[in-house]
């Protein structure tokens, strides 16, 4: 686009005013179009300037902290700048009066992006009070049981190994994780030691994550420089061995937050164990999420498998439970595992009601997984698999090494689309009173004396938390797809 503009200036400007208001009428297609563009900008710019020295004049000398202001001021001046230029392209060519679809479009769309601005930015930066949040970091990270005892933290360190070295498989350059990494990493620290009230040992804790991060750091600079470069077959068993890993550093992770049986102890270090109904705050969503895509995902194949049998006593009862499951809606499965499930497992399993979540929601997620696998395995062309056999593989190896990473590629973006539906389904869980994050924000937090009535602050922290998991997870599916030679359609660049 640079290019373009230092090319031909004219042209340039010309496509970008009937980009965004349409083209004019005829009278005024060769006329006047330079000084509505300058136009346009000088009266932008006014505007913003105006809006800036509105909120100056309105919030500046108050308790409102100065880089809110800068912060604010700066959206506004953008916000309003775009909105006036919008609307004077189109007042001066015309193209609003002759009911053009961009201009109704553009000049649309800016008032409600100057709205949402206005409102959100406001809000935000300016009235809120986040104190009920700083007061309350550690406990809607960890719950009430976990804030009250740090010393059990050290469980949730097992996976910083496991991301860097899932990054580090990725042949990318350093500088696409390191820079983004440490940013993500120096936030974390300036989240902990922000003193606002801080009530809890921030030096241990800040030392534990800074350790987490060297260990990241160091398995990351390790994987990159072992594998940047290697034959494709060392890396797809490099993943291969890693999701092992990943799936047994999770079941560690559980075994180790509540081991079964009495004390245990290992390396000198005697491991008490954490009840599952103890667990809390923003790790019990992300361990039940977790859970339910793992579990969901293993259940998910076996079941679209089962439905696809020529096994009578394997297709029926695969059909029965997926259609059982899926004709009800989460949250009555869950109050069905609440109040009636006990009842049936106890002679067998004395479980927690957060077992019995994590039992429920991995089932909900493996029936859907199913019908989306079972979908994809519809899609594999009846070649592979005759050339699978006529190799000489076996029948379950051909669903293994075939059908299964056909259908997945396949099915990708709806999987995702499935594991992202899950993790926020973990809000339900507020319903039954476990301490999930959505609970302590809505419930615990403003029934505290100090911040009595600070529902929309809590419910924007919980809100934004979940949104940006559910972003993550999105771009891990892009760079997966990409590397799958998803990027464009038919997935030509792969071939």
């Amino acid at each position: 686009m640079i290019e373009a503009w230092k090319a031909n200036p004219d042209l340039a400007r010309r496509r970008l005013i009937d980009n965004l208001v349409g083209k004019p009428p005829a009278y005024l297609a060769d006329r006047g179009e330079k000084a509505s563009f300058f136009l346009s900008i000088f009266l932008g710019l006014a505007a913003g300037v105006l809006s800036v020295k509105n909120i100056f004049d309105r919030y500046g000398g108050g308790e409102t902290p100065l880089i809110n202001l800068l912060l604010y001021s700066t959206m506004m001046f953008i916000s309003s700048s775009i909105l006036v230029m919008v609307i004077t392209l189109a007042v001066t060519r015309g193209s609003i009066f002759l009911g053009r679809p961009n201009a109704i479009t553009s000049v649309i769309s800016v008032l409600v992006l100057q709205n949402v601005v206005e409102a959100v930015g406001g809000f935000v930066l300016i009235s809120a009070n986040w104190d009920v949040i700083w007061a309350n970091r550690q406990l809607l990270m960890f719950g009430p049981h976990l804030t009250s005892h740090p010393e059990e933290l050290w469980r949730f360190w097992l996976v910083a190994f496991l991301i860097g070295g899932a990054y580090g498989s990725l042949g990318e350059s350093r500088l696409k994780f390191l820079i983004p990494f440490t940013l993500f990493a120096l936030i974390s620290l300036l989240i902990l030691y922000n003193p606002n009230h801080r009530g809890y040992d921030y030096e241990s804790t800040m030392v534990k994550l800074s350790m987490a991060f060297a260990v990241t750091y160091i398995s990351f600079l390790i994987t990159h420089k072992k594998l940047t470069g290697a034959d494709e077959y060392l890396i797809v068993r490099f993943h291969r061995w890693l999701t092992i890993t990943a799936v047994i550093t999770f079941f560690v992770a559980l075994f180790t937050l509540d081991p079964p049986g009495d004390d245990i102890t290992f390396a000198s270090m005697e491991i008490t164990g954490v009840p599952p109904s103890l667990w809390g705050g923003f790790v019990m969503n992300v361990l039940v999420a977790t859970a339910g895509c793992v579990l969901g995902f293993g259940l998910g194949i076996v079941l679209a498998f089962g439905r696809r049998s020529n096994l009578a006593a394997y297709r029926y009862p695969s059909t029965a439970i997926i259609e059982l499951i899926r004709s009800g809606p989460l949250v009555a499965w869950l109050f069905i595992a609440f109040i009636l499930l006990p009842d049936v497992l106890n002679p067998i399993w004395e479980s927690d009601v957060v077992m019995r979540m994590i039992l429920i929601i991995s089932i909900f997620g493996g029936c859907y997984g199913a019908e989306i696998i079972r979908g994809g395995l519809q899609a594999v062309p009846s070649g592979q698999i005759e050339a699978a056999t006529a190799l000489g593989l076996s029948n379950m190896q051909t669903k293994l090494l075939v059908e299964l990473p056909n259908a997945i590629r396949t099915t990708l973006p709806t999987i995702v689309s499935l594991f992202i539906g899950l993790w926020k389904d973990t809000t339900l869980l507020y319903l039954l009173g476990v301490h999930e994050m959505f609970n302590l924000s809505t419930l615990a937090l403003t029934q505290q004396k100090e911040f009595l009535g600070l529902t929309r602050e809590t419910l924007v922290f919980a809100g934004m938390a979940f949104w940006i998991i559910a972003f993550y997870l999105s771009r891990i599916s892009l760079r997966i797809e990409s590397g799958l030679g998803l990027g464009h359609e038919g997935g030509g660049e792969a071939t």
